[in-house]
């Protein structure tokens, strides 16, 4: 029973109100002012194929589709008036992956606040550090899963697995579908690793596969620099210089630049094409901040993060791999 003059609704607590309001400013100048993109260059692998497989769709649970191989039973040359044959053909498959998600929450607390109370430069910069750190542990959990020794249904496709010549990826299997496995190549060890690195490139050109970048370990990079490095060069600013340094386009082998991650497993290369692979991202839930709330049981407020995304392998046979570099 609601007694005269007493108002049906709780009161607004207006102080929560103001912070949530506060922070979501300082939020979105921190936002404009260091855009995400900004902290892919230290995740290698990652950063290259969020700037040349990168693709914005709508959510949902299952991505994938349907792939063709082989060759079409109907195509011939003709004379005019010919008729076309009209023969069924079964050459084509259904590959699906799901998105995964990552959540996160950045966090400031009651007594952080008091603490930078009247300090707006100070209460941003916190809140700009904690949106930083929410971000870069995402990027190094993405960048670390890409080289994941087995696949995790619940976490973004691996390339050990994705890049292979046998099993399966997208729930499809190379035992079913013989132009569903990678090209593979067997260095044997590291001394014959430069040799088959040619012959890899050429499995790869004689399908018509067109990879744009190598990817493999620190240690690998080092060796192959070590062939490749009996001159002099001279660096941008005119001294002289050995080695061609931390950057990622400058060795290349035969047009491909040949890139070192940390994260890479040992005695690999991977080899893309990126034409046919994919880094899905839904285009609402890319690095996705939502608008801070009070914390329900701790005198905190709290931002919550999500980013669903997943890697979708078009073309398995296009993609190359390079094992026992050792």
């Amino acid at each position: 029973m609601i007694s005269a003059g007493a108002h049906p609704f709780p009161a607004v607590d207006t102080s929560a109100v103001r912070t949530t309001e506060r922070l979501a400013a300082f939020q979105t100048e921190w936002m404009a002012k260091k855009p995400v993109d900004q902290y892919f260059a230290r995740f290698r692998t990652l950063d290259w194929l969020n700037a040349n497989c990168k693709q914005s769709v709508d959510g949902g649970a299952q991505l994938g589709g349907h792939i063709g191989h082989g060759e079409s039973p109907n195509s011939r040359w003709a004379s005019d008036y010919d008729e076309y044959t009209t023969s069924g053909s079964d050459s084509v498959d259904v590959v699906v992956y799901r998105f995964v998600n990552i959540y996160d929450a950045s966090t400031i607390s009651y007594s952080e606040m008091r603490e930078l109370e009247g300090k707006d430069h100070a209460l941003f910069n916190r809140v700009g550090e904690k949106r930083d750190l929410v971000i870069n542990t995402t990027l190094k959990r993405l960048n670390s899963g890409l080289y994941a020794a087995a696949q995790d249904a619940e976490k973004i496709t691996c390339l050990p697995i994705a890049i292979d010549s046998t099993g399966a990826v997208g729930g499809l299997s190379a035992a079913t579908v013989t132009e569903w496995a990678a090209q593979e190549v067997d260095a044997v060890n590291l001394a014959g690793m430069y040799e088959k690195m040619k012959t890899l490139r050429d499995q790869l050109w004689n399908i018509k596969a067109s990879p744009q970048a190598i990817f493999t370990t620190f240690a690998i990079r080092r060796y192959i620099e070590g062939l490749f490095d009996p001159d002099v060069r001279y660096m941008s600013s005119g001294e002289l210089a050995r080695g061609v340094g931390n950057d990622p386009n400058a060795l290349i082998f035969s047009g491909l630049p040949i890139m070192a991650d940390a994260d890479a497993p040992a005695g690999y290369q991977f080899w893309i094409d990126p034409s046919l692979i994919a880094l899905k991202v839904d285009s609402v839930c890319d690095m996705k901040f939502g608008e801070p709330e009070k914390a329900p049981k701790q005198w905190a407020y709290t931002t919550p993060f999500i980013h669903k995304t997943q890697l979708v392998v078009k073309g398995r046979r296009e993609q190359g791999k390079l094992i026992n570099c050792a």
